[in-house]
């Protein structure tokens, strides 16, 4: 993925929103993600690249998170959303690639639709290792690679239009055929915890959600 790519795609929060909530939000699981987070009162969640916010009213109650993005039309999207949220929210931008948090500073730490998106996945991932406590968890929602050799095929033909135009066209662009259990074997500090994968025989929106035990 271009970083130009991105932020001219993504620079465009509200149409970006929209056709999230229309098209990917039914197959989108939030409240089982938050309860892989395994979040008590008074925990610390890091959400890394947070988008519009679309997550905010989902967060366990009486957390605090910090969210990330390298987007400044994202964050202003969800910034506007702070006051409804109900929850406390800091907004910080962000390169997710190279985060200024201490190691260890994080209860738990989110991604959502993120890592299908961003130039480096794996840097991306070490740095959400980095920042979470020992015995926290590491929790992923996003697009995967199928497991099905044929839908997995058909993935990579679609990729470069995925990656370069992305559909709708110049809204939502991704990569279609990351595999983060690949990812996570070069990081020894992520343990696999438990995986459920969704939609396996369709080729746009084939999805996993992810827990790994930061070691």
């Amino acid at each position: 993925m271009k970083t130009e790519t991105i932020h001219r795609a993504y620079g465009q929060a509200s149409q970006y929103e929209q056709v999230m909530k229309t098209e990917w939000e039914p197959i989108t699981p939030r409240a089982q993600t938050m309860e892989w987070l395994e979040l008590q009162p008074g925990g610390r969640l890091l959400e890394a690249c947070v988008g519009s916010g679309l997550n905010f009213t989902h967060y366990p109650p009486k957390v605090n998170v910090v969210g990330i993005d390298f987007t400044p039309e994202m964050l202003a999207l969800a910034a506007s959303k702070l006051p409804i949220s109900g929850r406390s929210i800091e907004l910080m931008h962000m390169d997710a690639t190279h985060m200024s948090f201490a190691d260890e500073s994080f209860d738990a730490v989110l991604e959502t639709y993120a890592l299908c998106v961003v130039p480096k996945p794996l840097e991306v991932l070490r740095e959400m290792a980095r920042v979470c406590k020992r015995g926290g968890k590491v929790v992923l929602f996003d697009c995967i690679r199928s497991e099905l050799p044929v839908v997995a095929k058909n993935q990579e033909l679609i990729k470069p239009f995925c990656m370069e135009t992305g559909i709708p066209a110049g809204v939502i662009v991704w990569d279609p055929t990351r595999d983060y259990l690949e990812l996570a074997r070069d990081i020894p500090e992520l343990e696999l915890s438990r995986i459920v994968r969704f939609n396996q025989d369709d080729v746009f929106a084939s999805r996993c959600l992810i827990q790994f035990t930061r070691k």
